[in-house]
């Protein structure tokens, strides 16, 4: 079957043939894969892909939707529909507390909406002028290699951490997004303060920066100076926190597990006291009466007496003002 879905990836995206040979050898898996068939063949796929999460400060387990295709003869079927719906159903059964994707098309967020899809992931980007720069650092910033590899992981981990709300990535994954860079030419540059690990930064081709983490100013004026020299550039664009009107979306989540969940949002949020109707016409196993008070969450049978909440409500409750942070996703 891999073959046959990695000849329906080709006609659904644009990617380099290097790029799919090896996104199919890194993250495909049989147990990974939901997808439907239609004269043996498979029409419609996705990659399902595990991904610790960060919320409130506590982890919970989601699922990352990716490579989420249909083929052109067979859109507007109710394909995809039906494959999501497929695909909650399987993450529900695994004790998964939420899936989450990043719609390759803005149209498609009105798609994946239908199916209590809400948006809680945000990008912004910056445009950072680097060449006229003369602040001193006394940083020095060398290209990623092999060796330091693992090192870069714990910076990057230990730095995402410190953030309440973010997708962390496990070490192997991690190493799946170093080894898909230089297949679009990009590159990961290091920098040190007295031979110590203090800031990294994830450059493409262009000299974009997908993401940046340092410990200090100095860190990342040191970074964004290299950036600028290496593709002699005057002003670097780089991906920063979502924190401004000029924001875009980026991803949406789907909670799978409502009790999972909002037994961790009562943890976190101490003094709220309220009662959540909650109706989930997918995941029958979501609906009832979620009480929060004191830190604790109890859940009891849908009461009519109550207006009723929906997925894509309890999403958007949950996430509103959190700002998850998530990147290094082989999006861009």
């Amino acid at each position: 079957m891999r073959a046959q879905l990695q000849q329906l990836y080709r006609h659904c995206f644009d990617d380099s043939e290097a790029f799919v040979d090896y996104y199919f050898q890194q993250r495909y898996t049989d147990d990974r894969t939901q997808y439907i068939l239609r004269d043996e063949q498979p029409v419609a796929a996705l990659q399902t892909l595990s991904y610790p999460m960060l919320f409130a400060g506590r982890l919970c387990a989601t699922a990352y939707l990716s490579a989420v295709c249909t083929h052109p003869d067979y859109r507007h079927q109710g394909l995809m529909r039906d494959l999501l719906a497929q695909t909650h159903q399987t993450l529900a059964a695994r004790g998964v507390a939420a899936a989450w994707l990043i719609p390759a098309k803005p149209w498609l967020y009105d798609v994946y909406a239908k199916q209590q899809y809400a948006t809680v992931f945000y990008q912004e980007t910056e445009l950072i002028s680097v060449g006229q720069s003369e602040s001193e650092t006394h940083c020095k910033v060398d290209t990623l290699t092999p060796e330091l590899e693992s090192a870069v992981f714990d910076f990057f981990n230990e730095q995402l951490l410190k953030k309440p709300y973010a997708i962390l990535h496990t070490e192997e994954d991690f190493k799946v997004v170093l080894g898909a860079l230089p297949l679009e030419h990009g590159q990961v540059l290091v920098a040190f303060t007295e031979n110590h690990l203090s800031g990294v930064a994830f450059v493409t081709s262009e000299g974009k920066i997908l993401e940046l983490l340092s410990e200090s100013p100095a860190e990342r004026v040191a970074l964004l100076r290299e950036v600028g020299l290496r593709y002699r550039l005057q002003t670097v664009t780089c991906v920063v926190e979502p924190v401004s009107a000029a924001k875009k979306p980026f991803g949406m989540l789907r909670v799978i597990s409502a009790e999972k969940l909002l037994k961790l949002y009562a943890a976190t949020h101490f003094d709220c006291s309220m009662t959540i109707n909650l109706l989930d016409e997918e995941l029958p196993e979501n609906n009832g009466c979620y009480k929060l008070s004191q830190g604790m969450c109890v859940k009891s049978e849908v009461t009519q007496e109550m207006p009723v909440w929906t997925i894509q409500q309890l999403t958007a409750f949950l996430f509103e003002n959190a700002q998850p942070h998530v990147s290094l996703m082989l999006d861009d």
